[in-house]
């Protein structure tokens, strides 16, 4: 099965085949600040371990958001 994909062109460099991939997959990283918080708790510590950032209740009324 790994030789059909080598003569079908299909190889680590391309990211085809498992171990060795030379490319990162960026697009289903997490992102590294929370946008939403589900409590006014969760909210107010991320605030206080952040200086600078505005919580406010979410539009649609469900948990809170970082203010833009």
């Amino acid at each position: 099965m790994v030789q059909d994909a080598y003569d079908m062109g299909i190889t680590s460099e391309l990211g085809g085949m498992p171990g060795g991939s030379s490319y990162s997959n960026t697009y289903f990283e997490e992102e590294s600040e929370p946008n939403w918080f589900q409590t006014a708790q969760e909210a107010q510590n991320y605030a206080k371990a952040n200086p600078g950032i505005i919580i406010t209740r979410s539009p649609d009324g469900n948990g809170y958001i970082i203010k833009n």
